[in-house]
């Protein structure tokens, strides 16, 4: 597998319609494998976030860096054990150094120098936090007093998200003074509401397609879910 990460996603996907965010995306992964980084990637549904930070991204990882371990969180155990797999097609390294659970596992003794945390929340829990802020709340404790324990000294952590609500995970980890947040953020269409507006993944979402999705949402739904914005007028 190739040493520089984007070139080796395009070993593993050769027949992808790459855009200019997922190279961004791919060497911002590539510097939190070798520096200390808190790294915040927001995306919208099907924007290949997945395909790079859960199924590419861990295989390449161990295999630059042995003797270290990777740790990835998702919503469900059931998408854990789904990126398990895909990563477990490309992955040569000893299967100690990798762990995929649900977000709320705990994994008792154990320290990673890289945490990936992939959409931990779902959209049942965007449901549930509509009626209960708690929800989100308790979602920071647990990374603060659980998750963030588990990293070595030297580590990294990335979360990869699509925006639900003002106040979401996302939110609560920027607002944080005791962590540095680095936050790369990709709406679906660029300059939207002016002349120039365009999809910012044109050989993948045609505008007419992404316009057509945003006549069937909410302005709020469409601002967090595809633009990456929580808060809006309307």
């Amino acid at each position: 597998m190739n040493k520089d990460f984007f070139n080796a996603v395009k070993e593993a996907r050769p027949n992808f319609f790459y855009a200019a965010h997922h190279e961004t995306m791919a060497h911002a992964l590539e510097q939190a494998a070798s520096t200390p980084t808190r790294l915040i990637i927001e995306a919208p549904p099907r924007f290949s976030k997945s395909t790079f930070a859960s199924e590419i991204f861990p295989a390449w990882f161990m295999r630059q860096y042995r003797g270290k371990k990777f740790w990835g969180l998702y919503a469900t155990e059931n998408l854990a054990s789904n990126f398990s797999r895909c990563v477990k097609e490309l992955r040569d390294a000893p299967k100690t150094a990798y762990r995929a659970t649900g977000f709320n596992a705990k994994l008792t003794g154990e320290v990673f120098d890289m945490i990936v945390m992939d959409d931990p929340m779902s959209e049942h829990d965007a449901q549930r936090a509509l009626k209960n802020s708690a929800v989100y709340e308790e979602s920071f404790e647990h990374y603060r007093s659980y998750i963030r324990t588990r990293l070595r000294v030297g580590g990294s952590v990335v979360l990869i998200v699509t925006r639900q609500l003002p106040n979401d995970l996302a939110d609560r980890l920027k607002k944080d003074p005791r962590e540095e947040w680095k936050v790369l953020s990709f709406p679906a269409i660029a300059d939207e509401g002016t002349p120039e507006e365009r999809s910012a993944w044109p050989d993948f979402w045609s505008l007419e397609e992404l316009q057509s999705t945003r006549s069937m949402l909410t302005p709020a739904q469409w601002a967090a879910s595809y633009q990456q914005q929580t808060e809006v007028n309307g």
